[in-house]
């Protein structure tokens, strides 16, 4: 990448960060005070999304999927599709999925894994709220690839959520 600035913007440049770095009036700040402070709003908060006593702690968003208003409304009816499975389906009829759960619909798969040692399954109420909270996500535009970790608070179940695009399988070998 080039950038081109003129000869005298790049003197008046010069010329003001010379003065800003010779006429500093800046006042010395203690950072011993600044991190022993007990003020409650530095306090460490949860993150804001929970599910089922489950917190938000990390997510990697991979990468965008475009055009992003088709694959926006491609994901929300995948969402639909596994919340309203979930519900009429999975839930009444089938064990919580332990260690892992893969979700596939058309070129989207969905895993939800427990971390290792983790001695409780994955809850279909964790596996609808989450399909119900991206469906509202992906209406509004979302479209990415990504992964997420979601803990409880004493850390001993976390469950891995990623979304993947897959290759189409040929059926027909």
């Amino acid at each position: 990448m080039r950038i081109l600035c003129p000869l005298h913007g790049l003197t008046t440049l010069i010329l003001l960060l010379s003065s800003l770095l010779t006429q500093s009036t800046a006042t010395p700040i203690s950072t011993t005070s600044a991190l022993t402070t007990t003020d409650p709003a530095l306090q460490k908060r949860r993150p804001p999304f929970s599910l089922h006593g489950l917190y938000l702690e990390r997510t990697a968003h991979l990468t965008m999927l475009i055009p992003t208003a088709t694959a926006a409304a491609l994901l929300s009816d995948f969402y639909a599709d596994i919340h309203v499975r979930c519900i009429t389906s999975w839930m009444p009829n089938l064990p919580p999925p332990q260690p892992d759960l893969v979700v596939r619909w058309g070129p989207f798969q969905l895993s939800f894994v427990v971390n290792d040692g983790a001695t409780e399954a994955i809850s279909w109420e964790f596996v609808r709220d989450f399909a119900a909270l991206m469906h509202r996500v992906s209406r509004r535009g979302y479209a990415g690839v990504y992964d997420q970790g979601w803990w409880d608070v004493a850390g001993s179940l976390g469950i891995y959520v990623g979304l993947r695009v897959i290759a189409a399988s040929d059926d027909a070998d």
